[in-house]
């Protein structure tokens, strides 16, 4: 598997992205179309109009979703399963509050969304 191949992509959002058709190097036949990132389209080789291609891991790429809501804060509970999006959130530069319970969270999320009026 080269590195390529091991880079995970995922397409969301609306911004443009510039598609390039690849050629098979043995006929010169063209091939399929091929993302920024050097990755293949989605199934059935077609991807959404101007959908973005955003490299790295889940977190990475959960992160990036949110982002587009104006997301920066997130309230959590410490664990394994989160553990990426703490990466990306320190890639970020988001805040990050953690709380011994789940439901302290949900309610923290509540609060800060109410007295901000932004998404927590």
């Amino acid at each position: 598997m080269t590195d390529e191949q091991a880079t995970d992509h995922h397409t969301v959002g609306t911004d443009a992205i510039d598609d390039r058709t690849a050629v098979d190097e043995a006929t010169g036949a063209p091939g399929p179309a091929v993302d920024q990132a050097g990755g293949a389209p989605g199934p059935g080789g077609a991807r959404p109009a101007g959908a973005t291609v955003i490299e790295g891991h889940a977190g990475e790429q959960a992160l990036a979703a949110l982002s587009r809501f104006g997301v920066d804060t997130m309230f959590t509970l410490n664990g394994g399963h989160v553990w990426p999006m703490y990466e990306a959130a320190r890639n970020r530069g988001w805040r990050v509050i953690d709380t011994r319970h789940e439901q302290t969270a949900t309610f923290a999320a509540e609060a800060y969304a109410k007295l901000t009026r932004t998404p927590g």
